[in-house]
């Protein structure tokens, strides 16, 4: 998970370890909230090491966690949190040029948040879904 967020962090995305999400069934806490700022995307993802016997189910366990993590309540908060941090980064980015020039930040729909799971084996076996999250859609990162 600290690879990750690390090396999501080099690429310029905004990230929060183990964000405290207060739904009506209780807090969740997935592992990793991502914004990635160049693409006004958000991106919710779950860590899970798994056991080399479990390499059949992979598919099962990313979807379970894809699963619990998709509510109307937690899509909502990813969005308005991903959408604080591109309004962050365009003041930062617009201050540096001019400081009177704004950019209205059209904000992140709640649908269009990424939920996934990274589900790697003992061994490094990772799931497909997780490499297609990791790799195409947050930009191939060097820890992969």
């Amino acid at each position: 998970m600290d690879a990750i967020a690390s090396d999501c962090i080099t690429k310029k995305h905004a990230v929060v370890k183990e964000p405290h999400i207060p739904t009506a069934l209780g807090t969740h806490k997935p592992d990793l909230l991502i914004c990635d700022l160049e693409n006004k995307k958000a991106y919710v993802l779950d860590v899970k090491i798994a056991s080399d016997s479990s390499i059949s189910t992979m598919a099962d366990q990313y979807q379970r966690k894809v699963e619990y993590y998709d509510t109307g309540q937690i899509r909502c908060w990813a969005a308005l949190w991903a959408t604080q941090q591109l309004h962050l980064y365009n003041e930062s980015q617009d201050n540096a040029v001019s400081p009177s020039t704004t950019i209205n930040i059209q904000p992140i729909d709640p649908q269009e948040v990424v939920l996934g799971a990274v589900i790697i084996t003992w061994r490094g076996v990772m799931s497909p879904k997780t490499y297609k999250i990791l790799n195409k859609e947050l930009r191939k990162l060097s820890c992969m």
